[in-house]
Formats: C-alpha cells, structure tokens, sequence
C-alpha cells in the first residue's frame, strides 16, 4: 500500500496534464477557425436561379445563448442555434428576391423549434408560396416537432428509411414521495393554487386530480391544433390522420415495417428519395453551379449577401428579450437574469430613437424577487412615455406573465403556455437522513428563527407560519397586478390563476392576452401605439462576440467537426445543470411553471 500515493499522484499529473493538453488543443482549434472564417468570409453573391436553403440546425431560438468556444467544446458538442428573427428575415426577403427561385426546408439537424415559434414562421413560408415559388421540404425522417412545420411545404420528401413519426402530446412527470420517505428527507413545500403542480414530485406519488384535469386541457387544446393544421395543410381526413397516429402498428404490419412507405400512403410525404437523387431531384429545379454543386446559397450567407449598411434615420422599435428562467443576476445560458434586462430596458428608455419597446418573453417564469425588479423597470419605461407591448414566444408564464401583465397590449400564438398565475417555495430537511447515519444537530440559539433554515435541522412552526405568509403574499401581488394590467376585478384574476396554466388561444378568450399573432404582429402594434408611419426594429442585447460568431459559421457552413473520442472525453469533463438548479434566488419564493415544457 504504501506505493500507491505516489501512484495516484502520478495519476493526477498525468489526469491534469492531458485535460490542459485537450482544452489548449481546443484553443488553438479556436484560434485556426477564426483564420480559417476570416480567410473564407468573401463577400457573398446571390447566383440567379437559385434555391435558398434554411437549414435549421440546433434550437431555434429568440436570442443567442452565449457560451465562448470553449465552453461550448467543454459541453461536448458546439452549440447549434438558429435565430428566429433569422430564419423569418431570409425567407420574407427571398419571397421578394427575383434571383431566389424556391425555398429548401431542411430538417436533418434540427432538434427543436415548436409549435408556437414554426407558427411563426408559417407567414413567413405563405408569403413566399404567393409568390408562385415552390417550398420543398426534405428530412430523412420527421418527427412531431419538425413536421408540423414542414407539413407548410408544397412538397416534402424523406429518405427510403426514413418517415414521419406522429404521436401525439403527454405530460408525464416522477414522483418521489416515497423515495424521500424512504431515505428520510422532509420537504416542506409552501404554495398558493390547487394547479401550481411545481412541487407535487416532492408531495405525492402521483397527479392530483386538479393537476391532472388542467394539463389534460392544455394538451387536448394544442393537439386539436395540430391535428387540425396537419388535416387542413395535407388535405387529410381526419379519419385517415386518426388512424395513422393511433393504429401506425396496423399500418407498419401492412407494409412490411417500412415507414417511409407508411408516411407515403397516408399522404403525409410526396415522395422517397435518398441522398444522391435528392442531389438530382434539386439540380433539376435549379441547375448546377460551376463546381457541378446545387445551384443554391445558405440562409446565413443570404442573410450576409442582402444586408444593407446604410445609416437609416427612422424611429426606432426595440425588442428586449426575457428567455430563461427568470433568476437575480446577469443573464446566463438558460436564466434571463433581472439585472441584464433591467439595463436593456434601461437603455431603451434613454435612447432617443427608440420610441417604443417589445418585451418578447420565452421564459416559465422563476424568481418573485427578480420578475418584480423587471416588472418595476418597465413602470419606468410607460413613465417615460414609450408605450409598450409584450409578445409571448413558446412560453410566457408565471413569472413570464408577472411581467407581462401591465404591457399596452399582449400577444400570443394559439400554442403559446401562459398564465399559471401562482407561487410557491420549498424547503429540505435532512435531519431525520442524517439521523438514521448517526450524525446529529444541537445547539444554541437566541429565538426561534435562528438557525431555523439549516436543512440538517426540522424547520420550526415559526419558520413555516412565516414562509407561508410571504408566499401568500405575493400570491396577492400577483392578483393585484394582473387585475390592475387586465382590467378585472381581483377575484376574476383569481379565478383564471391558481396555477392554471393556458394555450394562448384560451388566453385569448380569457382576456389573459389581447391578440393572436408573432412578434412582427407585436412590432407593428407598439409602432401604432407610438404614432409610427415608418420605422426599423432594433434588438437591445448583448452582441455575438466576433471570434464566436465566426467560430459557429465555420462549423455551420464548412462542416467542420470534432472527431468522435474527443467529443467522448469532453463530455466526460461536462457537469450535467438540472433546471432546478437554476433556482437560486435567496429569498426562495418562486412563480415558475414546470410542466411548460413547450410542445
């Protein structure tokens, strides 16, 4: 035994050298594929006749989640993501293009965009089809997510062992009232709302039945309007789509197993094509270029190739953006932090060309504290005479919607969740745990609250008396500020919150939100509250940093990857962040929805 120390020591050294060996490799990685994006960046030409690929890659996303180079490598993988505002801006510009002939949805990397952001969209792909252009739609197989977007296409295409995978929407969730039974630890949980399901995990072992009934309603509201939409965009009857998501396994025993074959029978594709004959299928359409390659540009060099840099004068609509959980702090990857937006809208009240604010909010919700500190900024702004609208992405509850509530107008998509208007806290104990181990907590103390927030200590009468009456508390905050920015009565806001979260389009008839529609529904409603004729939008927010900006281009456009046992061992080094870990306001009192997972 004695050799060992020095064996493990040399173990670390050796550990520690080659983690420094990989993340200085990595570095220098950075570095060449900055050179490598500055030597390629030339200035892009739209070629005539040609198709515009939107490849969505990643998530789509309202804003960029900034994580440097390394950290991205560190996570495993390079973080792909695509701008909605993107996305939306390359296709209604191409519509008008002469030199674009038709549009290319691509859906083999996407890994999830949603109902509420593909209706986004949705405008952007009929506009483009009104213009006489074709929009072909190609992954080698579809899932939900990706279909109910592609199912806007003139044409849609999947790979021989490909198909389209349609299921339907479900809210499951584990419970651990026994595991924490069974290793000792107490929870003590403090809430306003039979709906405001956040901490039922930790109180039962199964849904409530009020949990139960309201995401059934959640669910049957956004499957009618899938289903609908695929019915009515496929020309499908609804038998005929019934059938295929419900009984696929009759389906898949008459044609062998083959689910391209399926999709294709139940109308759901137009055809079935691998690789090299959609290559052939493509340049057909659009011809080839002088490398023998696809007669077509990617979006992002479309987007390169189009921009204009002339200085335009024209009053000013500025969107800020709330994505995340909402936490006290500056923003971070998957927190919209109360500082950084405070100072967004901030600057939006000192800026003199700006003369009205979005407030587009993609967030479940989180801290009390923190969604109080933006909502009391945005009192600032309306002092300032700048009128302003908020415009709902995938989600925009609980603390989403505390900040919400007093905009001039609010809009949302029909998938939009919002609501869940409630509040609750927690509190583990360990003691009895730790008991059971033989490890025991005494002492001393001058009252009842000392010490009383210790999880190795029961928490006291006192402390829980207390914890509840703040949580109440800002319950009846919460009332008082969606009965003041809704115009109803406390009682009708309580009776619509409880914890109860919404589809947008139930939001609507509720009067929770004032209009269907996106974010350029949102711009162009705060540009008329303003007295605007003309007008540019602005994005207030933290700029890509160059290096990074050319670091993902390279990756997205000249296939550039790591090898797969180097992405092995980075994700190793990864440190897996729960979303309860986010969490993390001191004062432990929280409006945040855990079922909007957004479908």
């Amino acid at each position: 035994m004695a050799g060992k120390p020095g064996l493990f020591r040399r173990l670390g050294r050796f550990l520690e050298g080659f983690r420094r060996f990989v993340l200085n490799a990595l570095t220098l990685l950075v570095i060449i594929a900055v050179v490598a994006a500055i030597f390629f960046e030339q200035s892009e030409e739209v070629p005539g006749g040609a198709a515009l690929i939107l490849a969505l890659r990643g998530n789509v996303v309202d804003e960029y989640t900034l994580l440097s180079p390394i950290e991205q490598l560190r996570e495993g993988e390079v973080q792909r993501e695509v701008l909605l505002s993107d996305a939306r801006t390359a296709i209604l510009r191409a519509a008008k293009d002469s030199r674009i002939a038709m549009l290319v949805l691509s859906f083999n990397e996407l890994d999830h965009i949603g109902m509420s952001k593909s209706s986004e969209l949705i405008p952007a792909l009929q506009a483009f089809r009104e213009t006489g252009k074709p929009v072909i739609a190609v992954a080698d197989y579809y899932d939900q997510d990706d279909y109910y977007l592609a199912a806007h296409a003139d044409e849609i295409y999947t790979h021989p062992l490909g198909g389209v995978v349609i299921e339907g929407l479900a809210v499951y969730r584990n419970y651990f009232r026994d595991a924490l039974d069974k290793l000792s630890v107490q929870v003590d949980v403090f809430r306003v709302g039979e709906f405001k399901s956040a901490l039922e995990p930790y109180m039962r072992n199964d849904m409530s039945e009020d949990a139960r009934a309201a995401a059934q309603s959640m669910i049957d509201q956004l499957w009618s309007q899938y289903r609908s939409t695929i019915i009515t965009e496929r020309k499908l009857e609804p038998e005929q789509f019934d059938f295929y998501v419900n009984r696929i396994d009759e389906l898949m025993a008459m044609s062998g197993g083959d689910t391209a074959k399926v999709a294709a029978d139940a109308r759901l594709v137009d055809g079935i094509l691998n690789h090299t004959q959609w290559v052939e299928l493509l340049k057909s359409r659009v011809g080839s270029n002088s490398d023998g390659e696809v007669n077509g540009i990617g979006f992002r060099k479309y987007l390169r190739a189009t921009q204009t840099n002339k200085e335009d004068e024209a009053p000013k609509v500025a969107v800020v953006v709330v994505a995340g959980t909402i936490m006290p702090g500056d923003s971070g990857p998957g927190t919209a932090g109360s500082d950084t937006i405070v100072e967004r809208v901030a600057e939006a009240i000192e800026d003199k060309d700006v003369k009205a604010v979005v407030l587009r909010v993609d967030s479940p919700g989180g801290s009390v504290f923190a969604s109080e500190q933006i909502r009391n900024q945005l009192e600032e702004l309306r002092a300032a005479g700048k009128p302003w609208v908020v415009s709902m992405g995938s989600v925009a509850a609980s603390g989403g919607y505390w900040i919400a509530a007093e905009a001039d107008e609010i809009w949302a998509t029909p998938a939009t969740l919002t609501g869940s208007i409630g509040v609750f806290g927690a509190r583990p104990s360990l003691a009895e745990t730790m008991g059971k181990l033989g490890v025991y907590t005494d002492g001393v103390a001058t009252g009842p609250l000392a010490g009383a927030m210790r999880i190795d200590r029961p928490l006291s009468d006192v402390a829980r008396r207390s914890i509840q009456s703040g949580v109440e508390f800002s319950y009846d905050k919460f009332l008082s500020i969606v009965a003041d920015g809704r115009e109803m009565t406390v009682a009708e806001a309580d009776a619509l919150a409880r914890g109860r979260v919404w589809t947008g389009a139930e939001s609507k008839q509720l009067k929770l939100v004032d209009h269907l529609g996106g974010l350029k529904d949102a711009a162009q409603a705060a540009a008329m509250r303003a007295g605007l004729a003309t007008y540019d939008v602005v994005w207030i927010e933290d700029d890509l940093p160059p290096g990074l900006q050319l670091f993902q281009n390279l990756f997205d456009e000249f296939g550039v990857v790591l090898p797969a046992p180097v992405l092995a061992v980075l994700r190793t080094l990864a440190i897996p962040v729960n979303a309860l870990a986010q969490l993390a306001d001191k004062r432990g009192i929280y409006a945040w929805c855990t079922v909007c997972a957004a479908p």
